[in-house]
Formats: structure tokens, C-alpha cells, sequence
């Protein structure tokens, strides 16, 4: 399959950048998505992410499915970063979030995915060097938009598959200079097996830097995406304290 040319350019052109000013720097980013199904509307949403010398994440919700395209999932989170004066995760965050996700068909092989979210963060404050107990508010938009290329669907059904993603994130609020966070572009190849998914590939995280330039942090992601559904053992469990009628 070729790459369209506009796609490459997205992907290709972060890298190239060397403005005066600007940094780049290497990453890994290691990540779990999992969903647990409980009933026909309901889902226990949780993900972890780590990324060395930038963040921890720890994130849980509950997702209602309003219909076969659109589902909103609300819930808490908890961040560890670092500072600008070390690498160590030292500073933390607790994240109370909210999201609505739509996806549709763009085609026989091309779907599409759109994602808004919301974050209110309390982050730890920092003075001279310093992490302390004080914690400011402030909000943050996030949109992601996703663009799904089915590669081939092998005979059991598993399906590899191209993805293209953008993510920007928005800071608001008086406790910080309103603008825009970051930028993230990834391109993933995928594995989709029943109830899992396996995403591999390229990212890189556009972040404005104090100086005026930017911040490039390029790198490899892997993310296992899981779904369990356990809506028949709650199903099962209903029908076993359900007496039988006499003579049964």
C-alpha cells in the first residue's frame, strides 16, 4: 500500500524542523487501554501510561454507550511528571475527566474515530526547585481525531491495520497562561485479535518551550488496547438465584 503524500508529509515534516531554539529528544511510550463490560450500556473504563523522565498516568471511569456510534465515559485520574528541574516523576496530579467518542465508516476499508475531552487537573505547584503541597486548578481540551486504514482481514478474522492519529491539547485557566499544551502525531500500525488490539509505531510531541521554540519529543509507542466482557457471569449469576417453579 502507498502512503498518500499529504500523510507522509504530516509525519515526515516535525522531524525535519530546526528552528533556533527548538529541542528534540527520544522517548518510549509503553501504554494499556482496557474496558471491562458489564451490561449491555455499561463499561469499566481504565489505562496506564508511562513514559521515562515525562509521565505516569493511572486513569479509571465508567463508560455509558449511547448508541452503536457514541459512548461518553467519565472518571478520575492520577498523573505523575517531572519538573523542569529533574527527570524523576516527583509531581502530582489528580485528573477528574470526561470524554464523548463518536466513530463512523468512511468506507469498505476507512473508518473514523473523533474524540473530545475534557480534564480538570490539580497539579502540584513548583518554587525554586522545589515540588510543594499547594495544588493549582486549571482545565484542559483535548481533540483527537483518528483515521483507520484496514490493511487485510485474515481468514479468522483478525484485521491489520493502518492508523493515523492527531491529538491536540488546550490549557485554560487563571492558574496558567491559556494556549495550547501540546500537539501529538502518531502513525500505528495495528493488530485487532477478538477482544484485543496491538498498536506499534511512530509519535511525536510538538510542545511549545519557554524560549519560543519547540519542543520535540519523538519515539516508539506501544499500547495494548483490551476488552473483557463479562456480562454472562452477572447473567449467569441472576439465573442460578432465580428459584425453580414447583415441580421443576
Amino acid at each position: 500500500m502507498r502512503i498518500p503524500g499529504l500523510l507522509l508529509i504530516t509525519l515526515v515534516f516535525p522531524t525535519t524542523l530546526r528552528a533556533q531554539g527548538d529541542v528534540h529528544d527520544r522517548e518510549l511510550w509503553l501504554g494499556y487501554i482496557g474496558s471491562i463490560r458489564v451490561a449491555d450500556k455499561w463499561s469499566v473504563w481504565q489505562d496506564y501510561h508511562f513514559v521515562a523522565d515525562a509521565f505516569a498516568v493511572a486513569r479509571y471511569g465508567l463508560t455509558y454507550k449511547l448508541n452503536t456510534r457514541v459512548q461518553a465515559t467519565g472518571g478520575l485520574g492520577f498523573v505523575w511528571t517531572s519538573a523542569s528541574f529533574t527527570d524523576a516523576l516527583v509531581r502530582k496530579e489528580y485528573r477528574p475527566w470526561g470524554q464523548i467518542l463518536g466513530q463512523t465508516r468512511l468506507g469498505e476499508w476507512l473508518s473514523g474515530q473523533l474524540r473530545l475531552r475534557y480534564d480538570v487537573r490539580f497539579r502540584q505547584k513548583l518554587d525554586e526547585g522545589m515540588v510543594l503541597d499547594e495544588y493549582a486548578m486549571y482545565s484542559r481540551l483535548r481533540l483527537m481525531a483518528r483515521v483507520r486504514h484496514d490493511l487485510r482481514t485474515l481468514p479468522n478474522g483478525d484485521v491489520l491495520h493502518l492508523n493515523l492519529m492527531d491529538e491536540l491539547l488546550y490549557n485554560t485557566g487563571r492558574n496558567v497562561a491559556a494556549g495550547i499544551d501540546q500537539n501529538r502525531l502518531y502513525l500505528l500500525l495495528g493488530f485487532t485479535h477478538k477482544q484485543y488490539t496491538l498498536l506499534g509505531g511512530y509519535h511525536v510531541r510538538m510542545i511549545p518551550a519557554g524560549t519560543g521554540g519547540m519542543r520535540y519529543n519523538h519515539g516508539l509507542t506501544l499500547w495494548f488496547l483490551h476488552t473483557i466482557d463479562i456480562r454472562h457471569r452477572f447473567k449467569r449469576t441472576i439465573e442460578e438465584d432465580v428459584p425453580l417453579p414447583h415441580g421443576g
